[in-house]
């Protein structure tokens, strides 16, 4: 019995026992779940904390960025508004300044047309006092002989005594030396000879009828001044053509320029280069204008032919290829030609060492420069017309050119960037004047630089014995006009024409015929307008 109470005792000390140890355990992981729960919750409100910290931070950075791109674009606009203001100062200034000297230009013209007026009253009272003096005294005065140039091939007239009624026949003969045939010396001082007039010229406006004709001139003048190599110009033609370029190698080593045709068909195609001209490189531009000129309008003119098959490319000249252009040297040339089918034609200036075939097909088109003279232009000849004949007893008359007023610019279009062209100066246009003459009288032909120096040539023709001819303008010198731009002459609003003593002209020869036929065209390195003036002998 006792036995059995100490087992019951024992068991139940020992389950007294497993349960406290397991309550125990149960209190100590329920500790440790607090303890963990309690940390999680502190971490995750630390977190979000940190969470909102960033936030706050990030917003302020972000406002922060606002203010500054803020500032920065109000910064941005001030210095632009600024920038603005002072370019409108800048122009306004420019204005008065323009203006102020085209007021002061006018006074100074007014003034100089006064003086003008004054002195040639004063002349022709000096002339009546003379001629009144002479007829008193019963006396003769013998004037100044005018030596007068014919076309070559007619007989050379006398020296005749001038009446003093002549209006163009009074100029001084230049101061080059000449043979004892009467033909021009070369002379070998650089000064170009003056031909200036002796008095006062009085001439009406002779009124022209034109129109424009022929196929198409492309004309690659811009940029000028070339700093490195590429395309120059380029357009796809077909029929008749005319290409002038003229461009200054600006880059330190030497270069060369070429004119690629691209048979742009499947078709055969077959170019005629009909006339042309081209001078070696030069630094000495009026020099380089005068040759290209000389050669253009020679009696020799240049007959060649290219064949191309399908989307073939030729130089237009082997010689081209073989003509080095130094640095600050100029290369021009004028080229007529057909095609039959359509061909691209492509001004390039490359280097000396590559293939003009091979650069041309990757060169990048060079931009124009700020005078933009380039361009394709429909109707490369310009035909003037007199209205009327021309009667030499009427007095003096005269043509101008290239001034965009009585002679306007050619318009185009630039095939580089389809952009609109205008041909300031008409340069690689072929005039043709035609001057119907009354009772077949003798007329002589003067050129007139109007705004400083000018060399170039032209052909005249009658239907006199003497033919076409080719006559350098001018002849015995390298270049004339220094001095044009020291006289202003403007016409008035009937078209007549005042020019004072001392103005620049150069005789092209004594002419007779039914009609007087000019052909010229604007010579490049030559300065622009000029005027073509017509007289009695």
């Amino acid at each position: 019995m006792k036995g059995k109470i100490l087992t019951a005792c024992l068991l139940t000390g020992m389950f007294l026992f497993g349960t406290g140890a397991d309550v125990m355990a149960r209190h100590a992981a329920e500790e440790y779940g607090e303890r963990r729960r309690l940390e999680r919750a502190e971490r995750m409100e630390r977190e979000q904390a940190a969470r909102a910290a960033e936030q706050e931070a990030r917003r302020k950075r972000e406002e922060l960025a606002e203010k500054q791109a803020a500032e920065a674009a109000r910064i941005e606009a001030e210095r632009k508004r600024a920038e603005a203001e002072a370019k409108a100062e800048e122009e306004r200034i420019r204005a008065e300044e323009e203006r102020a000297r085209a007021e002061a230009e006018a006074e100074e013209r007014e003034a100089r047309e006064a003086e003008a007026a004054a002195q040639l009253a004063a002349e022709r009272e000096k002339e009546h006092t003379q001629q009144q003096a002479k007829e008193e005294n019963k006396s003769t005065v013998n004037p100044e002989p005018h030596v007068s140039m014919d076309v070559p091939g007619n007989k050379t007239e006398s020296a005749k005594q001038d009446d003093g009624e002549g209006v163009l026949g009074r100029y001084l003969r230049r101061h080059a030396d000449k043979p004892a045939d009467g033909k021009t010396a070369a002379p070998e001082q650089k000064k170009p000879v003056s031909y200036l007039s002796t008095k006062e010229m009085e001439l009406q406006r002779l009124e022209v009828d034109t129109i424009d004709v022929g196929g198409t001139l492309l004309f690659s003048d811009s940029p000028e001044y070339v700093s490195q190599p590429g395309i120059l110009y380029s357009d796809v033609i077909k029929g008749d053509a005319r290409i002038l370029y003229y461009h200054v190698n600006k880059m330190p080593v030497p270069a060369k320029v070429a004119v690629i045709l691209e048979n742009t068909s499947d078709q055969y195609a077959v170019v005629h280069i009909t006339r042309g001209g081209r001078s070696a490189p030069d630094a000495d531009y009026l020099k380089v204008g005068r040759e290209t000129q000389r050669q253009y309008f020679s009696e020799k003119q240049l007959q060649s032919s290219i064949y191309l098959e399908g989307h073939q490319s030729r130089v237009m000249l082997e010689s081209m290829d073989e003509t080095l252009v130094l640095t600050e040297q100029l290369v021009y040339g004028v080229y007529d030609f057909s095609s039959n089918v359509p061909i691209r034609v492509t001004v390039i200036m490359y280097p000396s060492s590559e293939k003009p075939l091979e650069f041309v097909k990757s060169a990048p088109v060079l931009p124009k420069d700020k005078a933009r003279l380039r361009g394709t232009f429909t109707g490369m000849d310009r035909i003037m017309k007199a209205r009327e004949e021309y009667n030499p007893s009427d007095g003096a008359a005269y043509i101008t050119f290239c001034n965009d007023k009585e002679d306007l610019y050619k318009k185009g279009i630039d095939a580089t960037d389809g952009s609109l062209a205008e041909n300031n100066g008409n340069y690689g246009v072929l005039y043709h004047i035609e001057i119907p003459v009354k009772r077949r009288k003798k007329v002589e032909l003067f050129a007139n630089p109007m705004g400083g120096v000018f060399t170039g040539a032209v052909r005249v023709n009658t239907d006199g014995p003497a033919g076409a001819w080719m006559r350098m303008i001018p002849e015995g010198a390298p270049f004339f006009g220094d001095n044009a731009k020291a006289i202003i002459t403007l016409p008035s609003k009937d078209g007549s024409l005042f020019l004072p003593k001392g103005t620049e002209i150069f005789s092209l020869g004594v002419f007779k015929g039914d009609t007087i036929h000019v052909e010229m065209s604007p010579p490049g390195a030559s300065n622009l307008p000029y005027r073509l003036i017509l007289s009695e002998p």
